[in-house]
């Protein structure tokens, strides 16, 4: 299964449009689930969206992103809250360009179509009293407006129950877990990028930070399953490494080197996915072990050849 946050798109000029289609999708609850893992440290952090988007929130919610500078929309993609916020915000808030975004969407499932169809049923009469040929007084129904924010809340309702759901699920797969004797220990990789400190922060020169991200890639060698499952866990904990390294910052690189570390992860991550469908399609699990090593090798020796063009 793709990654919703492998289609952000690579031109600048792309993301709004994207970024506004997520918004209101019902696979965004998945989105904010991998960008909280992406930037786990940073995946609960209070900063309103009002706060980050400054000017452009008001903006934003009557004109849609096309006028929100690139930089402000990627600081949302690494504050997931506050992507949550700005939902809430455009849904109850939002002017009719949003209306428009939600009526060209493609994507909305039956069990949505069901939710707006109710709560239209809810809002729709009200009783009125009125006078009969009899005189004597009845109830009739006239349509009445529903409100908007109510029906804005219908169409993204699975979206908003799914990123729910997913949140819990990522909080109960990171948080602490009861161990022996009531201890808690947590639940996390404990190798390559997707480690604790598995992308370093602290280096400042280009080339150290590239060949340190080769060396730490190199942990995929420690441990060698033979069985498909084992071989799927190390595949897809490599994974999720390759999805951290695409969202982190890389504010050591210059901007050509980090749009090439981009590009090429996702390459790898591609290559990743098709050695895991090979598997699951029941390829025989040393032989995709040893494909996936080729991928690995190739991807260390990209990263050490582009150290020594950085400088």
């Amino acid at each position: 299964m793709t990654l919703v946050a492998f289609t952000i798109p690579d031109d600048p000029a792309q993301l709004p449009g994207w970024l506004e289609a997520r918004l209101v999708a019902p696979d965004f609850g998945r989105l904010v689930a991998e960008l909280a893992a992406a930037h786990s440290s940073r995946a609960l952090s209070d900063v309103p969206a009002r706060q980050l988007m400054g000017e452009w929130h008001a903006r934003a919610l009557a004109e849609g992103l096309s006028a929100v500078p690139p930089g402000v929309l990627q600081q949302l993609l690494r504050h997931p809250r506050s992507l949550l916020e700005l939902q809430e915000a455009v849904l109850t808030e939002g002017g009719a360009f949003w209306d428009e975004v939600a009526s060209r969407a493609d994507e909305l499932t039956p069990a949505v179509e069901r939710g707006k169809a109710a709560l239209a049923a809810i809002f729709v009469s009200r009783p009125v009293a009125t006078q009969a040929s009899s005189s004597t007084p009845v109830s009739v129904v006239r349509p009445s407006p529903a409100p908007r924010s109510y029906l804005a809340w219908a169409v993204v309702s699975t979206a908003m129950a799914a990123c729910l759901l997913i949140a819990v699920g990522y909080l109960v797969l990171t948080g602490p877990k009861p161990g022996p004797g009531g201890t808690t220990e947590t639940a996390a990789i404990g190798w390559g990028w997707a480690k604790p400190g598995g992308i370093p922060q602290d280096t400042q020169k280009p080339a150290e930070y590239l060949n340190a991200l080769a060396a730490t890639s190199e942990e995929w060698f420690k441990q060698r399953p033979d069985d498909a499952a084992g071989v799927a866990r190390r595949i897809n904990e490599f994974r999720t490494g390759c999805s951290q390294l695409i969202l982190s910052p890389h504010t050591p690189l210059a901007p050509a080197d980090r749009d090439w570390l981009v590009e090429r992860c996702r390459a790898w991550a591609r290559k990743l996915d098709d050695h895991l469908t090979a598997l699951e399609a029941g390829a025989d699990p040393a032989k995709v072990r040893g494909d996936a090593d080729d991928t690995v090798r190739k991807l260390q020796a990209a990263l050490r050849e582009r150290a020594t063009q950085a400088g």
